[in-house]
């Protein structure tokens, strides 16, 4: 029995996972998740891993599954607690030395992904609306049921911690904890180019391809469990 402790990426919640918990614990692992402190404007680096840090209750049998931005903080968390494993669901990663938007201004998410966030920040700014149903869907969610997308939509939130994401990471070279990288084929967000160069260069990560969009949390939860559970 293994603890599998879900974080969420920009602009979800813990309650995103709620397709998934139930098939981990069907399978005999507990699973919780946790909501991560996007929603605030004064959230550094450490406020994230601190939250994290702080849900780790035996790391030994610890999972840590980050998802999409959740990359850039659970490596670190995982690296002090020294996990069981780390496994980047199609994650974000740090590279030492540089902030996260240092790594967004070379383009390492897919355009369209790129184009529509960065109408989305500023429209969140200027007290916009955050994703709209039909962009979430095509980036998110495009191969999950229609009732489930429209729950998933309604879960989200604006992601206003712009501190985190322009503080270096304080990373200073590839943790020494073993690393799945799980590369979702369908994804519309992260670049496969990007991804395969970084995940084992950055994290010596084994990567393994699943096929899904951006959140198979939401699309196929009974897979990504047993997939997730593979040696646990």
């Amino acid at each position: 029995m293994a603890d599998f402790l879900l974080l969420h990426g920009a602009w979800h919640t813990a309650r995103h996972w709620w397709k998934l918990i139930p098939e981990l614990q069907k399978r005999g692992h507990r699973a919780a998740a946790i909501d991560l402190p996007g929603d605030d404007p004064a959230a550094t680096t450490e406020s994230f891993v601190a939250a994290i840090e702080s849900a780790i209750d035996d790391p030994q049998n610890t999972v840590l599954v980050g998802h999409s931005a959740a990359g850039l903080w659970a490596p670190i968390a995982a690296e002090r607690r020294q996990v069981s494993e780390l496994v980047l669901l199609a994650g974000l990663m740090p590279r030492p030395g540089f902030s996260w938007i240092d790594q967004f201004a070379d383009q390492p998410l897919q355009p369209d992904f790129a184009a529509a966030q960065t109408e989305v920040i500023m429209s969140t700014a200027s007290g916009g609306p955050s994703w709209s149903a039909e962009k979430a869907t095509n980036f998110f969610y495009h191969d999950a049921e229609p009732s489930d997308v429209a729950e998933a939509v309604r879960y989200l939130r604006p992601e206003y911690a712009s501190v985190a994401y322009q503080e270096k990471t304080p990373l200073t070279g590839r943790p020494s904890v073993a690393t799945r990288y799980i590369w979702c084929t369908e994804d519309r967000t992260v670049s496969h180019d990007w991804m395969s160069k970084a995940a084992p260069d950055r994290f010596g990560a084994r990567i393994v391809e699943f096929e899904s969009s951006h959140s198979p949390f939401v699309s196929r939860p009974a897979e990504l469990a047993e997939l997730l559970a593979e040696g646990h």
